[in-house]
């Protein structure tokens, strides 16, 4: 592979926040007196923005509560998400080995744009991204293609075989192949190497080293 570029994905690519993510719904669920979620729901939930998360994690009598569970939750995470969030093994090293490379590199999430820059920033510091981008208001989410030509237009580039996107979900493959950029799916994050195969993925790696052969 040749490439200009890697996009990454945040939540199950770069960081694992699926206690905190959980921790946060949960809290706010018990506010409005409904039922706690597991881990493992919160899992199979993440991945396309906080309103579709918010409705799944309702049952079907409250869906009605869906906005204030958002409200409710944002407000729980902002606090909290960096009490167990953590980077997953061997990806610093990745992220700074592509750097010396000369790759440009950037982060596309579907978290809300504020809270996706202030956990790159935290975990990562301010000058290892040309660009972060979460979910912005008049930019379709993910895997609507539109967030990663927003970041090739920001950093000049115009060619999507230039690009190659990492991701661990099956909304990343979607992603990357309506986006007709090369992917990569990752094993350590939120769904399972069955789920990437079905949606496409056609190399799944299982150690941030490894990923760097390719390269």
């Amino acid at each position: 592979m040749n490439h200009k570029a890697v996009f990454f994905d945040l939540d199950g690519t770069l960081v694992d926040t699926l206690d905190d993510l959980t921790n946060s719904m949960n809290f706010a669920l018990s506010l409005l007196g409904q039922p706690a979620i597991s881990r493992e729901q919160c899992r199979a939930m993440v991945g396309q923005g906080n309103a579709l998360f918010a409705y799944k994690a309702l049952p079907e009598n409250a869906k009605h509560l869906q906005t204030q569970l958002i409200s409710e939750m944002r407000k729980r995470y902002l606090t909290t998400c960096f009490e167990e969030t953590t980077i997953y093994p061997g990806v610093l090293e990745f992220v700074d080995q592509c750097r010396q490379k000369g790759l440009k590199l950037a982060v596309i999430s579907n978290k809300e744009h504020s809270l996706t820059h202030q956990i790159v920033q935290h975990y990562f510091g301010p000058e290892r991204f040309e660009c972060i981008l979460g979910q912005k208001d008049g930019l379709k989410l993910k895997p609507d293609p539109a967030p990663v030509y927003w970041v090739m237009n920001e950093l000049g580039i115009s060619n999507p075989k230039d690009v190659l996107y990492i991701g661990d979900s099956d909304v990343d493959a979607h992603t990357a192949l309506n986006a007709k950029v090369d992917f990569i799916g990752v094993s350590w994050g939120f769904r399972s190497v069955e789920q990437l195969k079905e949606a496409g993925a056609e190399i799944i790696l299982h150690q941030a080293a490894d990923i760097l052969e390719i390269l």
